[in-house]
């Protein structure tokens, strides 16, 4: 198998030591800044924490679905960056209201105008992570309830550890591999669906759906909203 490791933190001892124990399960490619082009690899394995140099590593993840190795069980942080970090205000709001409701849009409003203090660490943004993810590596189980793709909780990261967590990930995507094409094609129609006014729509009742328990949306919610926007209009 192929794999591309997504990491700014090749340079980290544990990290490296990651690495050449994963050489040891699969062909690797290590990716450590934004690529010209993406490597022509079976799978991908994102490493992600909170922090805004994980930003190239975000982005790819949004384009095309992989595996996660998710440090940080928050991405506040890295989205405020990827968002409002580079102008992109509205794009926070967005963001902080899919996946929190209007609570998170207050939050970010007032975290844009320089009050948000401790009121930051309510928005997780794990949202966009999580619906492109084949399955998660992570240290800790705080997000199982959100997850409908399979997580594996594995113990902080060393150099000791490292050949264990190798070994998880490469049982991770051999395992999900076969998955990707059909979760690549759902992820596309979604990012083109987002940009419309049903995207708009069912992103406003994502967070409610939370609220009462579901991990997503109902199926029927959908066709009922797009049967709305298709509506002819009245003269």
């Amino acid at each position: 198998m192929r794999l591309a490791l997504w990491t700014p933190g090749a340079g980290r001892p544990e990290v490296a030591a990651l690495a050449s124990a994963l050489r040891r399960e699969a062909a690797l490619v290590v990716v450590e800044a934004a690529p010209r082009q993406r490597p022509e690899v079976d799978l991908d394995l994102y490493h992600l924490a909170d922090e805004a140099r994980h930003g190239f590593v975000y982005r790819a993840l949004r384009e095309r679905p992989g595996l996660v190795w998710l440090e940080s069980p928050s991405l506040h942080a890295l989205v405020h960056s990827e968002t409002a970090g580079r102008g992109d205000r509205a794009g926070y709001l967005r963001e902080a209201r899919r996946a929190h409701g209007p609570a998170g849009a207050f939050v970010a409003g007032q975290v844009l105008r320089g009050a948000g203090g401790a009121l930051g660490s309510l928005l997780t943004l794990t949202d966009r992570v999580l619906e492109s993810a084949l399955a998660l590596v992570s240290e800790s189980a705080a997000l199982a309830g959100e997850l409908e793709a399979p997580l594996v909780v594995v113990p902080p990261l060393t150099a000791a550890s490292a050949g264990a967590t190798a070994a998880v990930v490469a049982e991770l995507a051999r395992r999900v591999a076969p998955q990707l094409p059909e979760a690549a094609r759902r992820l596309r129609e979604s990012r083109e669906r987002d940009a419309t006014p049903l995207g708009r729509a069912l992103d406003e009742l994502r967070p409610f759906a939370r609220e009462l328990g579901l991990r997503r949306l109902p199926t029927g919610v959908e066709p009922l909203l797009g049967g709305l926007f298709d509506a002819p209009r009245r003269p």
